[in-house]
């Protein structure tokens, strides 16, 4: 058997297969109280993959696309929105200033896409905004 199995407990713990308890920690928030951190993570998610698939499909277009200072706008939101993400999974004490940071880059990189007058960018700044707003959300939830 594998050690790493876990059982659910009844209040909140787990209990691994050697036997260690192991407590868990709610993914939902409450209502009215902001989203929930499932949800933060699915946004940060997936606005990481859009904007890594946003800035190959700006090299592969060249041009304003190409920009050095649009792709990096794109790769910062990235990289952000992917140890956000990482760091919410784990619900690491850093969270909600990774959010914080997750949160301007979010803003910065749909600032940048409005620039450019190409339809197939509205996509990346709905998404970068939809993580904004969660992530805003989220910092400012974690720090009351």
């Amino acid at each position: 058997m594998n050690d790493d199995t876990t059982t659910a407990g009844k209040s909140g713990e787990t209990r691994s297969a050697a036997g260690r308890n192991v407590t868990t920690v709610s993914r939902e928030s409450g209502p009215g109280s902001g989203p929930s951190m499932d949800s933060c993570i699915d946004a940060c998610s997936e606005c990481h993959r859009l904007c890594l698939a946003t800035a190959a499909q700006g090299l592969r277009a060249g041009g304003g696309l190409a920009e050095a200072a649009h792709i990096s706008a794109l790769l910062d939101c990235a990289a952000i929105c992917a140890t956000s993400a990482d760091l919410l999974t784990r619900s690491s004490p850093l969270h909600p200033r990774s959010c914080a940071l997750c949160a301007e880059a979010c803003r910065v990189c749909a600032e940048s896409c409005r620039q450019h007058a190409d339809v197939d960018l509205r996509r990346c700044i709905e998404v970068c905004e939809r993580c904004e707003a969660s992530c805003a959300s989220m910092a400012m939830q974690m720090n009351h």
